[in-house]
């Protein structure tokens, strides 16, 4: 519960955002203001059936909310100093997810309107969901350039 009230401190200091649970989001469209954070999974439960289901909720929110923006969590790891993408069962996680979610591309990762860039397409290629094929500069751990 920490780590997602962390994720939620974090997700504040990007500007006035609108909230909505689980089910308002079934019930109602959401804006371009609405940030939606989607747990991807949970440390000691990084299976491929929870990456392969994150992935499909991944997908269906996608297509029904595509200008809203995203945040991915992944909690259990803030009492760790490491950074997630330092932690080989979370990067091979992400990239199944990445797989099942359609970002695998980098192309197609960054047409998603991430609550922020380091927080979506930036940890994507640090953890490898795009393999060697990117334009990106990886300088773990803080930062991501596009060449």
């Amino acid at each position: 519960m920490e780590d997602i009230a962390n994720a939620g401190r974090e997700a504040r200091k990007i500007g006035r955002v609108d909230v909505a649970t689980f089910i308002e989001l079934n019930q109602t469209e959401a804006t371009n203001r609405t940030l939606i954070t989607i747990v991807i999974g949970t440390r000691d439960q990084l299976t491929k059936r929870e990456a392969d289901s994150a992935g499909k909720a991944f997908r269906t929110l996608r297509s029904r909310h595509p200008y809203s923006r995203i945040l991915l969590c992944i909690p259990g790891y803030d009492q760790d100093p490491r950074e997630l993408w330092d932690f080989p069962e979370v990067c091979k996680y992400v990239r199944r997810f990445s797989r099942a979610a359609g970002l695998n591309d980098w192309r197609a990762a960054s047409e998603v309107p991430w609550a922020d860039p380091s927080w979506g397409v930036a940890f994507l290629a640090a953890c490898g969901a795009f393999g060697d094929d990117h334009p990106f500069i990886i300088q773990k751990p803080t930062a991501v350039t596009i060449q």
